[in-house]
Order: structure tokens, then C-alpha cells, then sequence
């Protein structure tokens, strides 16, 4: 353990012998002229100093004076041992304390002690002060102190740096500088919602009463225009046998309060760019919010029109004559600004007066002529959609453009305006497409019998839906001489615009006649199919599509039916009030990879009461929501259950059961079914 130092400043032996005897538990060190002991306190920087006052070279209480005028020593006690009546001049010049020759030991020891240990706590409460001090200049926080009249009494470098007014300005004061607005801390979501608002020269006492020992946030309004926003707290201070203080601490939170206004930007732009409003919509209420959370005097946002000129889609805070300026008027200045931003394609800021000593427009429509305009490209790899202009108030930029939340805020907006603008153009294409299969849904609907034929003795019903707009599933039934009706039922691969183009294809090439020695002959069903197979195969079709088709020759007067399928797998079901038949006829589809193609051919007659019912296989296959298909079954049933009715009846029966079954409005594949029957 250390042992305190002791400087004894002596020159009778006797004396610094006793002292020696008595301080036996301390580091001593001697000197016997004031020139050594001078030189040795500046050496060894003693805890303590015992000075004789009677000395042979420098007076004792001159050499107390040269100690405690000295930065270094000016804190270590100074203890005089003197037998001259000097006590209140030697406490003038610095001294601690003093013994009167001749002394006690114990009263020496108690007195070294007690200035030892008063040296220490004070040394002690002075590095305190030092950090303490030190703590409170380097801080991020501003502190205030202010007594209880309201009067600054204290005031940090931070304070002076947020607040923007010299310390030594503050101090005393007892009026507010700035005005500011509080925020009610209880509506974080809502940092626009002011709940209080001081002005300029308004009492700080009143200031400090309103907050109330609580937390607070508010907006400073400078003078020049600019604005800043602090969070702090007040706490209540009180010392011993003084009035209360106040302790005011406070912070910077301009930047959290810009990101989280940018962010509710951004929350809303893209909240809107979802909904289905046009471009300009979106621009034009996207400049409203930007203007409302950046509290800025107007927002403008062009976009390049079809030509590549820039044309205004949204404005707010602008007068309308200034917005019909740049609408009409090439040389109006926020346009010009904004072609100037266009070819330099980098913020820009120009004063709005200066800029255009000829446009007298904006000056009638501002109430001040001195704003800026600033000018932000939005750019979208590497091509310019369009400029963002704010203008303000001059220099008046709280936010800082060049940061980078504004950077990442302006890059995730212009991502949010060119997903709207490929969105539209998505729209546009999408709603051209439909308008174009609307046509080609018309197209395909006339290829159908506009009218089914009217025939003694025979009664003709049909029926079809499509999955999409356009589908794969096709009839047709026509007379082809006074004695004999042709009609088949076609189902190609898929739905949509290839499927409807193959069922062109079918109606096209099924040649029911041919001509042979100047006469036209009925060509069998087998032989329409073959031909219809050989033409499939001249247009190289592709591998994946194929054709199932039936096709029937009915001599509608006899009854005798000739008929040939390929690629069914539901074949038509023939029914009176007493039986029912299916009409087995097995083949390949037509497809380019099927060699070799020969389809069956048969006959049967039609006696009068007979029907014939043809279906493709989206009818059975459609499943409810179950996923259980309605079947063959339930089809043979429901036809059985109403085969004594008329076709019309028996259509109707046969729709009713199966949405029944089905319980659902959209179909996985298309359906087509007809009835003949035989009176």
C-alpha cells in the first residue's frame, strides 16, 4: 500500500527530528531552505506540506504564496508550523491550516489526516466535475438547465449546436428563440398531428409548465425557414436549501421523423399503384401526400408522354394558372427546370425567380418570390421515367437531399411508378387481347349452325359451352341433299386461341360431296375422316395436338345411319323409352405421329322413338367439389329418367342434373352435346 507524501519544510534540525519521530507511517521528505522545498513540492508533488514559516532564505509566508499560485500545487494542503502571531496573513495567502508551536504529536497526526483526507475527496469531486463535464459537452444529447423564473443557467455545446443559438446567448434567457410545436407521443403512427404550439418570445417558465415532468417531441420553426425535430424529457432537479431547477434534456430526431414520412410516402404510393387508378391518378395524389409529409410549398411529377416530350401528370399546391402555363407554355420555368433536369439527369436546384426573368406567372402565383425548385430524376436502369419537383421555401430543405434515405426513398418510388406504368401497359395489351378474342369468341360463334335444320320426322337439339373464351369442342349438322343430313361432333387437344383455330381448320376441310363425272357424290363418313386425316397431316401440325372427331351419314326419310369416329372414348348413346346402346366405334386420333390411319366405318337404322345423343368427354369428366367426376353413369341415368320427353325437355333435364351434380358456374373443359331423334 502506498504511503501519503509529506513535504517538511524545516530548518532546525530538532524540529524535523521530532516531525520524523512522529510521522513515522508517511513518506517524508526533507528540506531546510524554501529554494529546496520549492524545487522538491514541484518534484514530488507531496499530499501535504508542512511549512515552517521562519526560514533562512525566503520567508515562509512569501513561499506559501509561490505554492499556491501554481496550477500544480494549488490543491495540496499547506499545514503551518509557526511560533509567530501570523496565522490570518498566512491563511490569506492559501494555507490549510496551522499548529502553534510547540504541538502534540496527536494533535499533528489529527490535523495531517483530517486535510490529508479533505484532499482527497476533493481531488476526488474534481475529477468528477471533470468527467462530468467532459460527459455532458460530447454527449448527442442538448441539456438545458433552467431555473425555477424560467431563466437558462446552463447550457451544453449540443444544445447550442441543435438549437442554433451561442451559449453564451442563452444563458439568462428567459424567452423562447424558435417557434415549435409539440406531437402528442401517443400518436407515434401520426407524426404530422401538432398537439401544442409556442411562438417566439413566449415565457420558457410557460414552456416548462405545459410539459408537465413528461416526455415530449416538437418542431422548431427557424427563422430562415428551416425546421428541425427534437425528442427529450424534462426532470425536476432540486438541490439543499435552493429553489427547484429543471433539467431539459433533448435530441436530433429530424432524420428518424424524414424516414419515418418517407416510409408513409412510399406506404401510400404503394398502396395506390395497386388500385386500379390511371397513371396520372396515382401522380396526382402521390404530389398531395409528398407536399402534406415533407411540408413543402408544391410538388410537380412529369413523365415522358408517346412522343419522349415531359408532360405534367401530377401537381399539387401549384396555382391553376401556373399548372395551365406549363401545360401550354414551353418557356413557363418549372417546365424548363424539368427539361433541364432531364438532359443533366442529376438533382438540380434552381431559385425560382431568377430562373425565368420573363415568366411573370409564377410570381402572381406564389405569395413570395423566393423559393427554390428542386429537381429529382427518376431514373430506372438507366432510363429517365420522369421528374419529381418540390419547391420550397429558399434553403429551406430539412431534409437532406443528398442522404442516403432520400436516395433509397426516390429509387424505391420510381420502381413503384415504372411497375405502375408496365402494369398499364400490361393492362392495355391484356384488355387489346381480350378485345381481340371477344372478336375471335364472335368469330368462332358464327362457325356454329345459327339454326339447326328443320326436317320432317326428325327432331335436332344441341348445346355447347366453352372453359375459356374461345374452345376446342365443334358441331356441326346441315343437309346435304332432299334424303340425307351430315353432322358430326369434333373435340381437339387443349382450350384457348390454338384450340379455336383448329376447330377452323375441322370446318373448313370436312367435304361432305365431292364431284365425279360432272356429279356430286355423298362421300361415305370413313372417307370424309380419311380426308380430313390427310389434309391434318399437309399442315405439319404440331406433335401435342390431335383431333377426335364422329362424323354420321343419316338418311333422315329411311332412318339408316352410316357413321365413323376417331379418338372417342365416349361414344354416342342411342336410346328409346325401352333401351339404351352405345355406339362403339374404336379409332386413333388425327395426329402427326398416328401412321397408317384407317378408321371403322358402321350402320345401324334409326326407327321412329329413337334418339341419338352425342357428348364430348368434358360433360362425364367434370367433377363437383369433391373432387368426384359426374360420369357416364349419371348421364345414362339422367337420360333414361326423361327419354319419353320431347329433345328440348330432355336437354333441359340433362343440364339441370348435371349442375346439379357439379354445383359450380366454371368448367375445367369445354362441353358440347347434341340429341337427334327419330319421330
Amino acid at each position: 500500500m502506498n504511503k501519503d507524501k509529506i513535504l517538511i519544510i524545516e530548518d532546525s534540525r530538532t524540529h524535523i527530528k521530532y516531525l520524523e519521530n512522529c510521522l513515522q507511517d508517511y513518506e517524508l521528505i526533507i528540506c531546510q531552505t524554501g529554494e529546496e522545498g520549492l524545487n522538491a513540492a514541484l518534484t514530488y508533488n507531496p499530499d501535504l506540506i508542512l511549512l515552517d514559516l521562519t526560514l533562512p532564505d525566503i520567508d515562509g509566508l512569501e513561499l506559501c504564496r509561490r505554492l499556491k499560485s501554481g496550477k500544480v500545487l494549488s490543491g495540496t494542503p499547506i499545514i503551518v508550523l509557526t511560533t509567530r502571531d501570523e496565522v490570518e496573513k498566512a491563511f490569506s495567502l492559501g494555507s490549510d491550516d496551522y499548529l502553534r508551536k510547540p504541538f502534540l504529536k496527536e494533535e499533528l497526526l489529527a490535523r495531517i489526516e483530517t486535510r490529508l483526507e479533505m484532499s482527497k475527496m476533493q481531488k476526488r469531486i474534481r475529477i468528477s466535475e471533470t468527467r462530468y463535464r467532459t460527459l455532458v459537452e460530447r454527449v448527442y444529447d442538448g441539456i438545458l438547465i433552467i431555473d425555477n423564473e424560467g431563466k437558462v443557467i446552463f447550457a451544453n455545446q449540443q444544445a447550442s449546436k441543435l438549437l442554433n443559438i451561442p451559449i453564451g446567448d442563452m444563458i439568462g434567457s428567459d424567452c423562447l428563440e424558435y417557434s415549435l410545436s409539440f406531437f402528442d407521443l401517443s400518436n407515434n403512427d401520426d407524426p404530422m398531428q401538432e398537439e401544442l404550439i409556442f411562438a417566439k418570445g413566449d415565457k420558457i417558465k410557460e414552456f416548462i409548465e405545459s410539459l408537465e415532468d413528461r416526455s415530449f417531441r416538437c418542431k422548431v420553426n427557424y427563422d430562415d425557414g428551416h425546421i428541425k425535430f427534437l425528442k427529450g424529457s424534462l426532470i425536476s432537479i432540486e438541490e439543499l436549501n435552493k429553489a427547484e431547477e429543471y433539467l431539459l434534456v433533448f435530441r436530433d430526431i429530424t432524420e428518424e421523423v424524414l424516414e419515418k414520412r418517407l416510409q408513409q410516402a412510399y406506404s401510400f404510393l404503394s398502396k395506390i399503384t395497386n388500385l386500379s387508378y390511371s397513371l396520372e391518378r396515382v401522380a396526382e395524389r402521390f404530389t398531395i401526400k409528398l407536399k402534406e409529409l415533407l411540408e413543402v410549398r408544391g410538388v410537380t411529377i412529369y413523365f415522358r408522354d408517346y412522343n419522349g416530350d415531359l408532360a405534367l401528370v401530377g401537381e399539387s399546391g401549384i396555382e391553376n394558372e401556373v399548372v395551365s402555363g406549363i401545360k401550354l407554355k414551353e418557356n413557363n420555368c418549372l417546365y424548363n427546370i424539368a427539361k433541364e433536369c432531364d438532359i443533366e439527369q442529376k438533382i438540380i436546384f434552381k431559385n425560382l425567380q431568377s430562373y425565368c426573368e420573363e415568366c411573370t406567372r409564377c410570381d402572381e402565383a406564389y405569395d413570395s418570390p423566393f423559393y427554390e425548385v428542386i429537381g429529382i430524376p427518376l431514373i430506372h436502369n438507366a432510363e429517365l421515367l420522369g421528374i419529381l419537383q418540390m419547391i420550397i421555401h429558399d434553403g429551406n430543405n430539412w431534409f437532406e437531399l443528398e442522404s442516403e434515405l432520400l436516395s433509397s426513398f426516390i429509387i424505391d418510388i420510381t420502381n413503384l411508378f415504372n411497375t405502375k406504368r408496365l402494369q398499364l401497359k400490361l393492362e392495355d395489351k391484356h384488355q387489346r387481347l381480350l378485345n381481340n378474342i371477344s372478336k375471335a369468341r364472335m368469330i368462332q360463334e358464327a362457325l356454329f349452325p345459327q339454326r339447326l335444320p328443320q326436317l320432317p320426322a326428325l327432331d335436332i337439339a344441341a348445346r355447347h359451352s366453352f372453359a375459356e373464351h374461345l374452345g376446342g369442342d365443334f358441331y356441326d349438322i346441315f343437309v346435304i341433299d332432299e334424303e340425307y343430313l351430315g353432322f358430326y361432333l369434333a373435340d381437339v387437344s387443349g382450350h384457348g386461341i390454338d384450340a379455336a383455330l383448329m376447330t377452323i381448320f375441322i370446318k373448313s376441310n370436312i367435304v361432305p360431296k365431292e364431284g365425279l363425272n360432272g356429279e356430286n357424290r355423298i362421300r361415305s363418313p370413313k372417307e370424309v375422316i380419311k380426308d380430313l386425316e390427310r389434309k391434318y397431316q399437309e399442315e405439319n401440325f404440331p406433335a401435342d395436338k390431335f383431333i377426335a372427331i364422329f362424323y354420321g351419314l343419316l338418311n333422315y326419310k329411311t332412318g339408316e345411319l352410316t357413321y365413323s369416329a376417331t379418338g372417342f372414348v365416349n361414344f354416342p348413346i342411342k336410346f328409346n323409352q325401352e333401351d339404351t346402346e352405345e355406339l362403339v366405334c374404336s379409332g386413333p386420333v388425327i395426329n402427326s405421329y398416328i401412321q397408317d390411319f384407317e378408321p371403322v366405318e358402321k350402320k345401324l337404322r334409326l326407327k321412329p322413338g329413337d334418339s341419338l345423343f352425342l357428348y364430348t368427354d368434358g360433360l362425364v369428366e367434370e367433377t363437383d367439389n369433391k373432387g368426384e367426376m359426374y360420369g357416364e353413369e349419371r348421364l345414362i341415368e339422367s337420360i333414361k329418367s326423361c327419354c319419353e320427353l320431347d329433345t328440348s325437355h330432355i336437354m333441359e333435364k340433362i343440364k339441370y342434373d348435371f349442375e346439379s351434380f357439379v354445383r359450380k358456374n366454371d368448367y375445367t373443359d369445354d362441353i358440347t352435346y347434341l340429341l337427334l331423334r327419330k319421330e
